[in-house]
């Protein structure tokens, strides 16, 4: 079998997808994680080979940074895919914070609102997982405090080459584009459940009609969490 060099991501925002990735990249030699090539990650799959037969047609600089050798791996079914996926109750509590902070000026957080993204989450995860090629699906609570058995899993499913420093934490937090910070990240707000506190009885009660739980429950999550970590 060839080596894996590329591994396409998949997770809706605020799901630990620049997490997943800086773990990947950081833990196996020679591994490049695609975030926004052969689609964005945050949205539903496109046909990759089409995807970069329209890349490759367009002028060089309007290119998007895919590498040159991307296409014979994506022909030769040689490029795995990713998903992460957080508790859909946690999820919305972070989605919202980052909402607010981040999009002061835009859409509202209307009812509305609030219903379109928990059925965009539930529709974006259904579509990633009935892809037509390798899927690994991981719990972002199962790798937020120790990824390890994760990390060799994948070693040995993929026969990735493991860095010096196999197995690497990340400890801190990780911002867009995988940039890792120096200030600590703490899981247990979310492993512990206290996100819930975050959630207004009316978000909740949308999150529960709106969300796909019969999906989710392949997750192990369900609609009342009293602690959202594996051990649960």
């Amino acid at each position: 079998m060839e080596a894996i060099r590329y591994v396409k991501q998949y997770g809706y925002y605020r799901c630990g997808t620049n997490y997943t990735a800086c773990l990947l990249e950081k833990n196996f030699r020679g591994l490049r994680v695609i975030t926004n090539g052969l689609g964005c990650k945050h949205d539903p799959p496109v046909d990759w080979e089409r995807w970069l037969r329209d890349n490759a047609r367009l002028p060089a600089h309007d290119r998007k940074n895919v590498p040159a050798d991307l296409q014979g791996d994506v022909e030769a079914d040689r490029v795995p895919v990713v998903v992460t996926v957080k508790h859909p109750l946690a999820w919305l509590a972070s989605f919202l914070r980052y909402w607010r902070r981040r999009k002061r000026r835009s859409e509202a957080i209307t009812p509305s609102f609030v219903r379109e993204r928990c059925r965009t989450y539930s529709h974006h995860v259904a579509a990633w997982l009935a892809m037509e090629r390798p899927v690994v699906t991981v719990r972002w609570e199962d790798i937020a405090v120790d990824p390890t058995d994760w990390l060799r899993w994948l070693q040995e499913t993929w026969e990735l080459e493991p860095a010096n420093d196999f197995p690497a934490m990340i400890n801190t937090r990780v911002d867009p584009h995988e940039h890792i910070r120096s200030d600590p990240f703490d899981p247990a707000y979310y492993l512990d459940g206290h996100y819930l506190n975050e959630l207004s009885d009316e978000h909740r009660g949308i999150a529960q009609e709106a969300i796909d739980w019969t999906l989710f429950t392949n997750f192990d999550y369900h609609p009342e969490p009293t602690c959202v970590s594996s051990s649960a």
